[in-house]
């Protein structure tokens, strides 16, 4: 009877130990980027002209510096897109994009440089 109960106590330990080895850094992650499907849009257009559309980056959804000046450097080197302002610790980024672009692919793409942002403090 003895050696059964340790059995089924040392399986019930590696199960434990297997399902928190798997899920553990799972929640750490969530906990650290925020979950990103409650997250989004982090973008939306907020205007547009006769050339333009003006989008809006929500920032604080951005858990910190590093994240948002690498998300700032993406859309840089994106041809397609410009910065209206610069300045990180404010709420929003203005983004603008020539009507020539689809809206769509813009709102995308930077949905893409956000998960990549997010993801490069881990590469770090």
């Amino acid at each position: 009877m003895k050696y059964l109960i340790n059995r089924i106590a040392g399986k019930t330990l590696f199960t434990l130990a297997f399902l928190a080895a798997i899920f553990g850094p799972l929640t750490v992650l969530s906990q650290e980027n925020g979950n990103l499907e409650t997250n989004t849009p982090i973008v939306r257009i907020v205007s547009s002209d006769e050339n333009n559309n003006y989008y809006s980056l929500d920032l604080n959804q951005m858990p910190g510096f590093f994240e948002k000046a690498y998300l700032l450097d993406l859309i840089f080197s994106d041809s397609k897109m410009v910065i209206g302002k610069t300045i990180l610790s404010e709420p929003t980024l203005e983004v603008f994009s020539s009507k020539v672009n689809d809206s769509k692919e813009i709102m995308e793409c930077l949905g893409s440089y956000q998960l990549k942002a997010l993801q490069g403090r881990k590469n770090a």
